[in-house]
């Protein structure tokens, strides 16, 4: 008797893709030839992994977060098929470089991709630069509208002038819900994105910071979205209309415009210049991105690099009979919802995945661990009247702010 398909988790965003006619197109649009590296990305209970091993000759990759899920592949396909090699990991924080490495060149990457982390992990797979050959994604319809877009499409946005410089998109086709089980409650895409040999223009240090800042505001001008990091006349100079909107701009003309920039020089002079890592503590409220976008002005600024945490309060409990959830579990349960939240937040302000952390215990002293571990010279701490950290505003007073081994700055963002 065959074992239970292992459940579906929502915490991973999970809808596992069953219907064969899609699952032979996406196999059919890859082209698998013996020789590809191909690498799978949250290959489920295996539905296209099987279709691609039957179709490819050759070795294949998977990446999958959920344990069960890998168990199950490992004990279905892996002990049947020594071509197949599972990794139970997290995609967001996998070294491509050296699975490209290990394999002898550039990977292919195949994946029905998590809704909830899935920008962030597009950026994460073009960070690897020359180890990713070409991707074929399954990802939500809307997402893959963003990446073709082009300047003065309704759809395009900070997404497709970030992708702009790397990639060759290319929309291959629609999937409806009921593809999937349990069906999503929107409408997929595939993608083709083929890595260009050599970007389409050498990108600026400072082009992700524009990007992020003309697009935080879409209503705003250029002239208003990038106030504190060019003036209208520089603007201007960079041969853009200061009045234009974000949606109207080329990636070309954002990277000239990122090129123009100018650090600027604060009030307090050279104390203000020492600043060059800030720990942005942040308790994924709505007010989060906002506080976000103040910490990064100033780090943008200053020319300083940027760190998010987020801190879970978590007390283990002593056990007091068998009806009480294991505290171990729970904690792990909150970490990993944290860590999905706050990768999107970095996303949004353009901090990798790799610089988001997310710690359990007591808040206050895990900012000062983590402030001290990392040798931050700046703690930022927001907060909103009567809302989110003006609690941990006002409790950090005898820790935080006088155990810190370094300045702090709390922010009060105002009402709208």
């Amino acid at each position: 008797m065959a074992a239970p398909a292992p459940p579906h988790r929502k915490r991973f965003g999970q809808h596992f893709l069953h219907e064969r006619g899609v699952i032979e197109r996406i196999v059919a649009a890859v082209r698998p030839l013996p020789g590809d590296r191909l690498v799978e990305i949250g290959p489920g209970r295996g539905s296209l992994t099987r279709a691609l091993l039957s179709a490819c000759g050759g070795r294949i990759d998977t990446v999958e977060i959920d344990r069960d899920l890998v168990a199950a592949l490992r004990a279905d396909l892996a002990a049947t098929d020594a071509r197949l090699v599972v990794h139970q990991a997290d995609a967001l924080e996998f070294d491509f470089n050296a699975l490209a490495a290990a394999r002898g060149g550039p990977l292919r990457v195949v994946g029905n991709l998590p809704y909830n982390i899935s920008t962030p992990l597009l950026f994460h797979l073009l960070r690897s630069g020359a180890a990713i050959l070409d991707m074929h994604c399954m990802l939500q319809r809307e997402v893959v509208a963003r990446l073709a877009a082009q300047a003065g499409d309704d759809e395009y946005g900070r997404l497709s002038v970030m992708l702009a410089p790397w990639v060759e998109v290319e929309w291959l086709f629609d999937v409806g819900p009921g593809a999937f089980q349990p069906p999503p409650a929107v409408w997929s895409s595939v993608v083709r994105l083929t890595v260009l040999p050599t970007p389409r223009f050498e990108v600026a240090e400072r082009f992700g910071t524009v990007v992020a800042a003309a697009f935080a505001h879409r209503r705003k001008t250029l002239r208003n979205g990038l106030r504190g990091l060019l003036t209208p006349a520089e603007i201007a100079a960079a041969g853009v209309d200061p009045g234009a909107r974000p949606e109207t701009v080329t990636p070309e003309a954002f990277n000239t415009l990122a090129r123009k920039i100018v650090r600027s020089q604060r009030s307090g002079g050279e104390r203000m210049s020492d600043y060059r890592r800030i720990l942005l503590v942040v308790d994924l409220t709505d007010d989060s991105l906002l506080i976000g976008r103040r910490a990064q002005a100033l780090a943008v600024a200053l020319g300083a690099e940027i760190e998010l945490l987020h801190v879970v309060e978590f007390l283990p409990v002593e056990p007091m009979g068998e009806t009480l959830m294991p505290s171990v579990q729970f904690e792990d349960d909150l970490v990993e919802r944290a860590k999905q939240r706050l990768t999107l937040l970095g996303a949004e302000l353009g901090v990798p995945a790799g610089a988001c952390r997310v710690e359990s215990g007591n808040v206050k002293s895990e900012i000062v661990r983590i402030a001290r571990e990392w040798h931050a010279d700046l703690i930022v701490l927001g907060s909103r009247e009567r809302h989110g950290l003006s609690i941990l505003v006002n409790f950090t007073e005898d820790t935080v702010l006088h155990a810190a081994p370094c300045d702090v700055l709390a922010v009060r963002v105002g009402r709208a």
